[in-house]
């Protein structure tokens, strides 16, 4: 009769602990940390509405940022120069808003941190998302095309282009 080795005859103890220990824990998935980018409108909304199924189905967790823009104003008239404007004013009325949206959107369960970062909305959202390792951005597209594209830019396509994760874009048609 042939002896068989240990790691045939029974699973290892690590084995067994591993499965123990994860028994009473819901399995997170693939995304299980995302970043949902909101500038208030209502385009911003439908993107944490499609990332808000995702996170309760793989057991993840959602972080909600907002990116103040410094607004600029010229400081004379004979000189192109321009001097940042004090915007402590924008960030606390912009944390009130995310906090507020945060508690009627969000289930506190999903829910892993609210931001507010000041910058470029694009190269903000991408360092968020690096610092943070996040899995997923989910982001909202405002659908320009043309020339309002090319003067406005486009927060949704830079993000894709940097972003350190998979980038979920949503537009409504």
């Amino acid at each position: 009769m042939k002896k068989q080795s240990p790691s045939r005859k029974s699973p290892s103890k690590a084995a067994s602990r591993a499965t123990r220990s994860s028994a009473g824990k819901k399995k997170r998935g693939p995304f299980a940390t995302i970043l949902v980018p909101l500038d208030f409108s209502g385009k911003s909304r439908q993107a944490l509405a499609a990332a808000l199924p995702l996170a309760e189905q793989q057991g993840g967790k959602i972080i909600l940022l907002h990116v103040v823009e410094p607004p600029l104003v010229r400081n004379v008239p004979e000189f192109p120069t321009y001097v940042p404007v004090p915007i402590t004013d924008l960030v606390k009325a912009a944390t009130a808003r995310l906090n507020a949206m945060a508690r009627k959107l969000v289930k506190p369960a999903f829910l892993s941190a609210v931001l507010i970062e000041v910058g470029q909305p694009s190269i903000e959202i991408v360092e968020v998302a690096r610092r943070r390792k996040v899995d997923l951005i989910a982001i909202a597209s405002m659908g320009r095309t043309g020339l309002k594209r090319l003067l406005l830019g486009s927060t949704a396509e830079s993000v894709v282009r940097h972003a350190p994760c998979a980038v979920l874009t949503v537009r409504k048609r």
